[in-house]
């Protein structure tokens, strides 16, 4: 087949990026917009499909939140694309040319872009695509057309005359998610679709009323309805898809032909098969099982279905595992020229994901090139002492990311996912090189830095399910911990002499009856405030004394809580408009409206909280007034004392910089803000009216960390998406927000080198730590809690009480008996006459008869009430004896020698059946018949010789 040559699209440029850019971002009340820029992703958006693309020489584009990443990947610096619609970025697509490349973004009414490579000039623009966010964009072939489809809610597919920014068709695709959407390779006219439980085949046809789009649904039949992320056109036409089992199926027609597995019936791949393709003559499938498998098509056109099941055995030509056998491969660049000679594949690893290069040409060798998490990123802090920046993860990795060399450092891994994270404070740890970490088993650590290195120092488990939040009180005596199981446990801390912490022993917790989302102590240590859900939901609970509680039978206490009455001022509903008045219609004939009734708007659940001084605090809410503001607060006035519009979707993360100079907050749908605080002529502090806020997670990505560096020239974000984002902050922004801080920057800057050179002072210091022994980590989820091992240590205290006394009485018991065999020895060597009988030593003969008799009483009555039971187990041994035993004529049997090494066993023989007995009864019986028969033969013949 002759390939087609891709169109010339003509070169104009009729779009001002930089105006676009402006109509499409509200940068009303944001503070000096440009002051903030990304620098670098340490993360990847490893759970995405289709995210990797190869431009010309070595530059890969990846999505990066709400920018396109351009990678080099001999150097591996980074570029980044800012999307103009702030929503995020849904999908990209390379020309067949190589000389444009698309970018559909998301957010309201986003558009899909069309940009010049390696110029980057804006070129097209489309518009009107979706409601909310492309899922994917592709071109056709020869470059003339492209196809986009949306996300929730529409879901449409649009056909584009992309050169001329016009639709050519629009329908809707499927009524749940698309993943894939391409033009065939082979036959003009035709595409595919595929997600979420279907396969759809399309089919541009004329109709008397003009083109128009039709799709046929696949029908999986027989087969089980599975998830399709990946499909490859056949030369003949059928279309071979991946399922989430593993399996391959062969479609013809709309319908499924086969289902391919390998020899033995098992499924192809490990895992849902998430990329197909051509590699030559071969096809070559891949997975979640990180392996890449080729194909011989003329096997598998060649496959039938036989009369009872359309699955059909059939093993690959070759299978290569790709890295270290721990590879997920969520997408790959599979280099479809084959002139790169290397594949790119994007790992979502159970314990961490990365970026790998294989080589097929040269023995499919695998390179990693990036390492970063697999999936959602929960939590992050940067360090309060040097250029680092610890990270914790969905995939139970911690990792230590240095701003400066802009490199992972190293990393640690556990069993369960790591959902929240903190330095430990200075009262807690003089050194600041400590982590605190929260478990998805309800499990916390303290690990340290010592040589490069995570040890672990403490651990325990307050919690059974995920631990949603940490807070040290600022003396460093106490931590309180919060878990989705509704429970805040509060630890004591004792310190060495050295002021750092030796143990964490528990103090009890308090049942809160709902999820916890954030919680922090008041600055002096008294109260601390919780979130929890449930409407306006704002806890403070006051600090356990433990001289005051009792936790000898259980770790769970009562302490003295209070909501707090947060309520928004009373809003008018706006009047209806006044009714025209009708020809005739008296003025006295209308009937009054009644004067709206005041209203209080609906708080929501409480998101985050945090203390400002003794007396406010900063709290969140999710509500529909409530939504994307923070809330400075007094326990003292119900009504906030000052509003801060800070997003467009709820307040997810609120905390301080190291200095407190910057409230930093994040949203549920990816945006950042940073505030200045400013100080009074009185000495007080107050917030900004404006601040800077940017959306760099994207709308469906929640952010969940967010720092500053100790120098405050760095911002760090991590969200949901799998993104570690960090962000120059421009000197601009700095002048903006305070003059001239050209002392206190020197300062600064002083301070931190300071630190650095003490910080590597302290790991030198602490080698010989390295060495000392670490405590046994909790490694199993069944492992007791604290509440847990309470009350097991009460219930043995109970037995070993019970078991005492009844030794006690045990030893009286003896004791009588000792007296009276004593007695007895005594009577025995009086004289026979002085010698009383026995039954004269019984104190009431009828006792003994009574005891005896409400003793058989008691045992009846115990074998009546086991009786059923009894019979139960009867009749299960009775079965397993005559399953197992009843049928052997010989068990197996082996017999040692005392002095020699040698054995004899018999066989294991059953016994022969009754037919069997019966046929061999019948054998000895013609025997028989047969020896009599020969005697009486013998005898006659004998006497007829007489």
């Amino acid at each position: 087949e002759g390939a087609e040559e891709p169109a010339v699209v003509l070169k104009t440029y009729n779009h001002n990026e930089e105006a676009l850019r402006g109509k499409r971002t509200n940068l009303e009340g944001v503070l000096a917009p440009k002051g903030l820029s990304v620098e670098w992703a340490f993360g990847l958006e490893t759970q995405r499909r289709n995210g990797l693309h190869r431009m010309s020489g070595n530059k890969l584009l990846t999505v990066a939140g709400n920018a396109v990443l351009i990678l080099d990947l001999e150097t591996k610096a980074q570029e980044f694309m800012v999307g103009i619609d702030s929503g995020g970025v849904g999908a990209v697509a390379v020309h067949p040319s190589g000389e444009y490349f698309a970018v559909g973004e998301k957010g309201a009414q986003p558009n899909v872009y069309v940009y010049e490579w390696p110029s980057r000039k804006l070129h097209r623009v489309l518009t009107q695509g979706t409601e909310r966010a492309f899922s994917d964009v592709r071109f056709s072939p020869d470059g003339t057309m492209m196809a986009t489809v949306g996300s929730a809610p529409d879901y449409l597919l649009h056909i584009w005359d992309w050169a001329t920014e016009s639709v050519l068709l629009r329908t809707k695709a499927f009524s749940q998610e698309v993943f894939n959407v391409s033009f065939s390779p082979r036959f003009e006219g035709t595409l595919y679709t595929s997600g979420t439980g279907h396969v759809r085949f399309w089919k541009m046809a004329s109709t008397f009323t003009g083109l128009k789009l039709q799709g046929e649904i696949g029908k999986f039949g027989a087969t089980e309805l599975s998830d399709t992320s990946a499909y490859l056109e056949l030369k003949d036409g059928k279309v071979l898809s991946g399922t989430e089992s593993g399996s391959l199926l062969v479609w013809d027609g709309g319908l499924v032909k086969v289902e391919v597995l390998r020899k033995g019936w098992t499924p192809c791949h490990a895992g849902m098969v998430e990329m197909l393709w051509w590699h030559g003559e071969q096809i070559l499938s891949s997975g979640q099982d990180g392996k890449v498998l080729s194909w011989d098509p003329a096997a598998i056109d060649l496959l039938e279905p036989s009369d009872t099941s359309p699955q059909v055995e059939l093993d690959p030509i070759s299978e290569v595992q790709i890295g270290n056998g721990a590879v997920r491969v969520r997408c790959m660049e599979t280099d479809p020229s084959g002139e790169l000679g290397e594949w790119m594949v994007l790992d979502d690893g159970t314990r961490g994901g990365g970026l790998w290069r294989v080589d097929w040409k040269n023995n499919f060798a695998s390179t990693r090139l990036l390492e970063a998490h697999a999936g959602p990123v929960m939590a992050l802090d940067p360090s309060p002492r040097g250029p680092y920046v610890a990270t914790a993860g969905m995939d139970g990795t911690v990792r230590m990311l240095c701003s400066k060399t802009k490199a992972q450092v190293y990393m640690a891994s556990f069993p369960q996912a790591a959902t929240t994270l903190h330095w430990v404070p200075q009262q807690v740890d003089p050194d600041q090189v400590t982590l605190v970490v929260g478990f998805g088993d309800g499990v916390v650590r303290l690990l340290r830095e010592v040589k490069d290195a995570f040890v672990l120092v403490h651990v325990f488990k307050p919690h059974t399910l995920p631990v949603a939040a940490l807070s040290f009180t600022r003396s460093g005596d106490m931590l309180a911990s919060a878990s989705s199981d509704g429970t805040v446990f509060f630890m004591r801390i004792t310190k060495d002499a050295g002021g750092a912490a030796k143990e964490f022993a528990p103090v009890g917790f308090v049942t809160i009856g709902a999820p916890v989302s954030s919680l922090h102590w008041c600055p002096d240590g008294s109260r601390l405030l919780v979130c929890a859900s449930g409407e306006a939901r704002l806890i403070e609970i006051q600090r356990p004394v433990e001289e005051q509680l009792d936790t000898s039978a259980t770790f769970e206490i009562s302490l003295e809580m209070r909501e707090f009455p947060f309520e928004l001022k009373r809003v008018i509903p706006e009047k209806p408009p006044p009714k025209e008045k009708k020809e005739g219609e008296d003025d006295d004939d209308e009937e009054a409206e009644p004067e709206p009734e005041p209203v209080i708007p609906p708080t929501g659940n409480a998101l985050a909280c945090h203390w400002v001084s003794d007396k406010s605090f900063l709290v969140s809410y999710d509500g529909e007034e409530t939504r994307g503001k923070v809330y400075e607060c007094a326990w003292d006035n119900k009504y906030p004392l000052q509003e801060m519009e800070s997003h467009s979707g709820a307040v997810s993360l609120i905390k301080f910089s190291h200095s407190g100079r910057y409230l930093l907050t994040g949203s549920v749908n990816g945006q950042v803000a940073v505030r200045p605080l400013a100080e009074g002529a009185a000495g007080e502090s107050f917030f900004l009216t404006k601040c800077w806020k940017g959306y760099l997670h994207g709308i469906e990505s929640k952010v969940t960390g967010c720092g500053m560096s100790i120098d405050e020239g760095k911002l760090v974000t991590c969200g949901a998406d799998g993104n570690v984002l960090m962000l120059k902050i421009s000197d601009g922004f700095s002048e903006s927000v305070q003059e001239a801080l050209t002392s206190a920057q020197a300062l600064r800057e002083a301070e931190v080198r300071q630190a650095e050179l003490e910080l590597e002072e302290l790991k030198a210091r602490e080698e010989a730590l390295a060495l000392q022994p670490e405590p046994d980590d909790i490694v199993d989820p069944s492992h007791y809690s604290l509440q847990q091992e309470k009350i097991q240590a009460e219930e043995d205290r109970r037995l070993a009480e019970a078991e005492l006394k009844k030794m006690s009485l045990k030893e009286r018991v003896g004791l009588i008996r000792a007296d009276f065999e004593e007695l007895l020895e005594q009577n025995m060597k009086l004289p026979s006459g002085e010698q009383l009988p026995r039954n004269e030593m019984e104190i009431d003969p009828g006792l003994r008869v009574i005891l005896e008799r409400e003793a058989d009483e008691k045992v009846e009555e115990a074998r009546k009430e086991l009786a059923w039971i009894s019979e139960k187990k009867q009749i299960g041994l009775d079965k397993l004896k005559k399953c197992f035993l009843d049928d052997l004529a010989v068990e197996y049997i082996t017999l040692h020698s005392l002095r020699s090494p040698y054995t004899v066993s018999s066989f294991r023989t059953k016994k022969l059946s009754k037919g069997q007995r019966e046929a061999m009864d019948a054998v000895h019986g013609l025997i028989d018949s047969e020896e009599q028969a020969n005697k009486g033969a013998g005898g006659g013949a004998g006497g007829a010789d007489g």
